[in-house]
C-alpha cells in the first residue's frame, strides 16, 4: 500500500501555447532526485515529432525558476 503524501505546493511547470502536453509522470532517480517527465511540444494528440521533457524538482521549487 502506498503511503499518503502532503502537497507542499502546486504550479504550472511547462506552458506551450497552442501545443499539447501529455502522459505526465513523476519518477525518482537512483540519487533520490524527483523528476517530472512528460511528452511535450506536440502538434496534436498523436504526434511523431513530440519530445520527452523533464524538469528536476529542485528547479521547480525555486520561485521564478521556470518562468521564461
Amino acid at each position: 500500500m502506498t503511503k499518503p503524501v502532503d502537497a507542499l505546493w502546486t504550479r504550472v511547470i511547462c506552458k506551450q501555447p497552442r501545443r499539447y502536453i501529455g502522459w505526465p509522470t513523476i519518477t525518482r532517480t537512483r540519487a533520490g532526485e524527483l523528476l517530472a517527465v512528460f511528452s511535450g511540444d506536440r502538434e496534436e494528440h498523436i504526434c511523431l515529432r513530440a519530445r520527452r521533457i523533464w524538469c528536476a524538482a529542485a528547479t521547480m521549487a525555486r520561485p521564478g525558476a521556470l518562468q521564461r
